[in-house]
């Protein structure tokens, strides 16, 4: 697994959340991705949830982050908060060979 620098902000399996669980989610997700989404790749989502996304983006974000910068977002903070629980599981499913 490449190694990537480690993230000083807040998280959710930090031992103090935030007191205000709204201020966290807005300045967790509601920011531009670090790189430009040409950058990426097309992945598939449930159209539920693609709708669902839409809709946050549009009402409570005003329309100002790209659905490719939430999902970014959303994606870090996840491989944030669980890296050992991957890395552990990563190591006990790969050989040497």
């Amino acid at each position: 697994m490449k190694k990537r620098k480690k993230n000083k902000g807040l998280s959710l399996s930090s031992k103090e959340l935030p007191a205000n669980k709204q201020q966290y989610y807005q300045s967790s997700f509601f920011k531009e991705a670090g790189v430009p989404a040409r950058m990426g790749k097309t992945v598939y989502i449930r159209k539920e949830y693609h709708e669902r996304i839409q809709r946050i983006l549009r009402i409570i974000a005003k329309d100002k982050i790209s659905l490719f910068s939430y999902v970014d977002n959303v994606l870090e903070e996840h491989f944030k908060n669980f890296e050992n629980e991957i890395r552990s599981l990563y190591d006990s499913n790969s050989s040497i060979f």
